[in-house]
């Protein structure tokens, strides 16, 4: 077991380690530059953009201080949380299954194509997930063990979760209800009252913690930054539903990215039959799902903003421990295994293989690379080294979402002046003294003209000519001196 299991996390550390140098992508540019880059006091208090998780802001913000602005530094912290995943989902996944479950689950995750984006790139989704699958743990062990350090490490989890990301109460409303099933289930007469009193001063410590923790956001930024702003502004009920629909389809495209379709279906084939074939599983199989989806569509309906699917990934190894327990039931049924040896030695190999199958298959699939889950220009390097050759005095770069602040950290990056990428004013003369050449870059899904159009540019840039062409962009220039 102890070969298995190191054997998975160095899979999950060599798969990780080679998208770490990727090219950056918008939602980590845009929070670097906007908050993690900037200094501490505005790191805690500025909420002007819920990019800013402010737990993980912090630690980018602590390791590109020691260690420069490098792509690989900001991921360090996405990194580390997403390796430690792996051994706290283990230890969840014993308490709540087996051992071989446990195994085979972090193995999953290890090879996850969508933890291996997210484990690498420079946001605070991985310390999400890591704090979710804490507090479930915690949950479930204070029920079993009746250790207080439980009830201590539950309320820590849960603030420090919330004060990365405040979508953190999703999680934290699933372990509640989680609770109360175990409260009904699985403790004795007696200690239910000591247990539910012990929840509710662990809530008041969490909200305690978490008002502190947000206290200078709110008096800088205020309180609508947090519960008001756009993004989490609830929506029109037919949009809403509208949205969770869609919400369902992109989940199980996303949780199962780069797993064979066959192996996809096989695998949920077996779960069904583990629901129907084994009490046991069954039982273990409802106290996860009903939590899970009863703590999270009440929170939804009430909040009413779906969100993007990375905002629900802590449900994503509740979703592959199920389909673990059952593969490891399934597999001991039809080879009949009996012996504890054959059982380590049988369920080790499983796990062994199937990490990395599929962390190979991550890897050579280039969904990673070319993924566009927060945006992206995998050729910026190359174009601000190019810029940088020629760019002279009275010269613009003009660039759109997502490529604007992805050219913005490589110019931080090498050194070049912010200056180069002012805004235009809208009404500049094509004639202008202060205006010398203009390069505007453009993804190859995006026009010119529609693009001028849209962020208000001066239309003269129109009749740029194209400079510059790279895989996934364009650069066009547009020459004053020359009056193209």
């Amino acid at each position: 077991m102890k070969v298995a299991f190191l054997s998975i996390f160095a899979v999950a550390f060599i798969d990780r380690l080679i998208f770490l140098f990727q090219p950056m992508r918008y939602d980590e540019a845009f929070s670097f530059l906007m908050f993690s880059s900037n200094s501490l006091p505005a790191v805690l208090t500025d909420y002007s953009y819920p990019n800013n998780h402010i737990f993980h802001t912090l630690l980018v913000h602590m390791v590109s201080k020691l260690w420069g602005g490098y792509p690989w530094v900001i991921r360090l912290p996405a990194l580390i949380a997403g390796m430690l995943i792996i051994p706290v989902n283990y230890l969840f996944m014993r308490e709540v299954y087996d051992r071989f479950s446990a195994l085979l689950s972090s193995g999953l995750i290890a090879s996850s194509s969508i933890f291996i984006e997210y484990s690498t790139n420079s946001r605070g989704y991985t310390l999400f997930v890591l704090f979710s699958l804490a507090i479930f743990y915690y949950i479930n062990y204070v029920v079993n063990h009746y250790e207080t350090k439980g009830w201590i490490f539950f309320v820590l989890s849960s603030a420090l979760g919330f004060y990365t990301m405040p979508i953190m109460l999703y999680p934290i409303s699933v372990a509640v209800v989680w609770f109360l099933f175990l409260l009904k289930s699985n403790v004795k007469e007696e200690q239910k009252g000591i247990l539910a009193v012990q929840l509710v001063f662990s809530l008041v410590a969490i909200f305690v913690l978490i008002s502190i923790l947000y206290l200078p956001v709110i008096i800088k930024s205020g309180f609508n930054s947090l519960a008001g702003n756009r993004f989490v502004a609830p929506e029109p009920f037919s949009l809403f539903l509208k949205d969770f629909f869609v919400l369902l389809g992109r989940l199980w495209r996303q949780w199962n990215r780069d797993i064979p379709s066959l192996l996809v279906i096989g695998l949920n084939a077996i779960f069904f039959i583990s629901l129907i074939a084994s009490k046991t599983l069954r039982h273990k199989h409802l106290r996860v799902i009903l939590p899970a989806l009863s703590g999270s569509l009440l929170v939804l309906v009430i909040v009413r903003r779906v969100g993007p699917a990375r905002c629900w990934l802590y449900l994503l190894p509740l979703y592959l421990g199920m389909l673990s327990s059952s593969l490891i039931w399934f597999t001991g049924k039809v080879l009949n295994i009996t012996s504890k040896a054959s059982r380590i030695f049988i369920f080790s190999l499983l796990t062994i293989v199937l990490t990395m199958t599929l962390g190979y298959r991550s890897i050579t699939s280039n969904s990673i690379v070319y993924s566009e889950e927060t945006g992206s220009l995998r050729s910026a390097e190359n174009i601000v080294l190019k810029l940088k050759e020629i760019l002279k005095e009275g010269d613009w770069v003009v660039s759109f979402c997502p490529s604007d602040f992805i050219i913005g950290y490589y110019f931080y990056l090498y050194g070049l002046s912010p200056s180069y990428l002012q805004p235009l004013p809208r009404n500049i003369s094509p004639d202008a003294e202060m205006l010398n050449k203009v390069y505007i870059i453009l993804k190859h899904n995006q026009d010119l003209k529609t693009m001028l159009r849209k962020y208000r540019k001066p239309f003269f840039l129109q009749n740029a000519r194209l400079f510059l062409k790279y895989e996934d962009a364009d650069v066009y220039v547009y020459d004053n001196s020359n009056k193209l």
